[in-house]
């Protein structure tokens, strides 16, 4: 049977660990594709993934993630033990008027389990997993409950780039909204307005002439 009172010590060292985060994207719409990797220099086999330092690499340790994602060491010492959730956000927001050299993607954190002081039942992160085998014409089971910490990564992407036809077309709408609205207007003011009266006297002026005509 499972003991979930016999939970054993972390593993620390695993704490060293490094994820490489492998990463593309393509805005079809402007025949555009862009890789996290941005160089093939060596700095990208070396560094580690700070949010100001070193923004731009895709290469995180483990222990600086839990790092990220929590202040408090009481609640990083548990996640180590207990498991945790930790989101990983890759935004490309690009202005390809200036480049696309300048299209690079931008990383954010977040701890998506809940805190070991808030939370009382299902905390931090598991799973179960089996071996079976047979001996003596007997089936035996070992089940393993492994505590580990889950990375989701979630890629969001928006480019931009000015476009002269475009900007003409909102122009020719905009005036052609504007002068629609100055007809409808009219409409409400000379019919549906309660001081229409007044505001035809003051648009239609006419003038009596002698043969009994007049002219607006």
């Amino acid at each position: 049977m499972e003991n979930d009172r016999k939970i054993p010590a972390p593993i620390f060292d695993s704490l060293n660990y490094t994820i490489a985060l492998n990463n593309f994207i393509e805005f079809t719409r402007f025949g555009v594709r862009r890789k996290n990797i941005l160089s093939e220099s060596p700095y990208f086999t070396q560094c580690h993934y700070h949010p100001k330092d070193h923004k731009f690499c895709p290469i995180f340790r483990l222990g600086d993630l839990i790092e990220f994602v929590e202040d408090n060491v009481t609640e990083r010492s548990e996640m180590l033990k207990f498991g945790c959730v930790i989101r990983l956000k890759v935004d490309w927001m690009c202005n390809l008027d200036l480049g696309i050299e300048e299209c690079k993607p931008e990383y954010s954190l977040g701890r998506l389990d809940s805190k070991f002081t808030e939370e009382q039942f299902s905390i931090g992160f598991n799973f179960r997993y089996a071996s079976h085998w047979n001996m003596k014409n007997e089936s035996y089971r070992t089940l393993i409950k492994a505590f580990g910490i889950r990375l989701i990564v979630t890629v969001n992407g928006e480019a931009g780039r000015f476009d002269l036809f475009v900007l003409t077309l909102n122009i020719g709408s905009m005036i052609g909204v504007l002068g629609l609205a100055t007809v409808i207007c009219d409409l409400i003011a000379l019919y549906f307005s309660a001081q229409s009266q007044h505001y035809r006297q003051q648009k239609y002026q006419s003038d009596q002439f002698p043969n009994g005509l007049s002219s607006n």
